[in-house]
């Protein structure tokens, strides 16, 4: 086994040296704002009746009659975007991705890019209004979110270039897909007497339209005495649901795989850590984490495991594991695994780059939040410090 560690200090980009993690790092990132990629509020008619046709799980396109569809009205309240000049391979040498990340502040939440090469930049822009869950799709070019009022049930809102859009009241719990951009989920109910209903939507053609797959009887997203079921995964083999029961007093989390209908197929007793590319879930109980696929047993992983995440091909997994400052990554294919000591608190799988070779990390050193870029060819690694609580993270070409 061969590990990564930090040593050293943090140096200004361009002096040569790598960046390292010190006990009281600068700041190294620039000021500037973002401009997110307009995601229009047109609604799909929804379907009604016995059979809710889930064809529509199948349909990248999504498409609907335009003559059938509604618009909603933007809060256009966005500052006018500035980049600053800010290429992030000055930072991270070798890292030739775009970087776009969901921050929070005290204040709201932050949409950040910073792209690479010699016109690289860093743009940064505030999303207006009580936001929670701010999240990149896998394209990093749209932002959803749910927007919680005091007195209602929250709205499931998408960001773009001149303000905040709501697209659906009352969804509890929202999903982007893992690898079809701007494709979601998300479970609806505004009545703890009805059951949440899960729907999907996708942007085209300037607007976001969605439909109804399934009512799920067996749950509900409005926690009373026990946590909210929610949504935390969507794909090509259908949706993962995280469902909390109470039994004897005691709260206890399964992890639900429903099939693309919204029929269950599997359930984990455990919390939800990652998904896997077969269709799998990562889930961690009574100290241990596995890996289950439908019909397969479970694979044992590391214990206590907080984030999992396969590399672009499959054939690397990145863990985390609570109460560790140590990252690792595993040879899925052929054995063996390496760790990385990165001296930091509350690790997070964020993300992978597109080429497969830098994984990226988040944590705290004295609550100071942290971006950490692990450079698989040499085992490297290079940490910035950042401003702003990483929210979602993807890594685009």
């Amino acid at each position: 086994m061969s590990s990564g560690a930090l040593r050293g200090e943090i140096r200004h980009p361009g002096d040569g040296e790598r960046l390292q993690a010190p006990s009281r790092p600068p700041a190294v990132i620039a000021i500037g704002l973002l401009v997110v990629i307009a995601v229009g509020g047109m609604l799909l008619s929804q379907v009604t009746g016995d059979g809710i046709d889930a064809s529509i799980a199948t349909d990248p396109a999504l498409r609907a009659d335009m003559e059938t569809a509604t618009t909603v009205g933007a809060d256009t309240t966005t500052p006018e975007p500035v980049a600053v000049s800010d290429p992030l391979n000055l930072y991270v040498p070798g890292f030739t991705a775009t970087l776009i990340m969901t921050t929070g502040f005290p204040s709201g939440v932050e949409v950040w890019t910073w792209s690479s090469g010699p016109e690289g930049t860093l743009t940064r822009t505030p999303v207006p209004g009580p936001l929670v869950d701010a999240r990149p799709d896998v394209s990093g070019e749209e932002i959803a979110a749910l927007r919680q009022q005091a007195d209602e049930p929250p709205w499931l809102v998408v960001a773009n270039g001149v303000g905040v859009t709501p697209v659906f009241f009352g969804a509890q719990s929202f999903a982007w897909h893992a690898s079809q951009p701007g494709d979601i989920a998300w479970l609806s109910q505004t009545s703890t007497t009805d059951p949440p209903t899960l729907y999907i939507g996708t942007h085209a053609d300037g607007g976001l339209y969605f439909k109804p797959i399934a009512d799920l009887d067996e749950f509900s997203s409005l926690g009373v005495d026990r946590p909210a079921d929610r949504i935390v995964g969507y794909d090509s083999a259908g949706f993962i649901v995280e469902h909390w029961n109470i039994s004897d007093g005691v709260v206890v989390p399964t992890v639900e795989r429903l099939d693309a209908s919204g029929h269950p197929v599997m359930s984990i007793a455990g919390y939800f850590v990652g998904a896997a590319p077969d269709g799998g879930v990562v889930v961690h109980d009574l100290g241990v984490t596995r890996i289950t696929s439908p019909g397969s047993p479970p694979t044992q992983m590391v214990p206590a495991s907080t984030s999992a995440v396969w590399s672009p091909t499959g054939d690397r997994l990145a863990t985390t594991s609570e109460g560790s400052p140590i990252a690792t990554i595993e040879q899925t294919d052929a054995g063996g695994e390496t760790s990385f000591d990165l001296r930091l608190d509350h690790l997070r799988v964020e993300a992978w780059s597109p080429d497969g070779r830098f994984l990226i990390v988040s944590g705290y050193a004295d609550a100071r939040p942290f971006l950490v870029f692990i450079d698989t060819l040499d085992a490297t690694v290079w940490p910035i410090s950042i401003e702003g609580n990483p929210i979602g993270v993807v890594a685009i070409p």
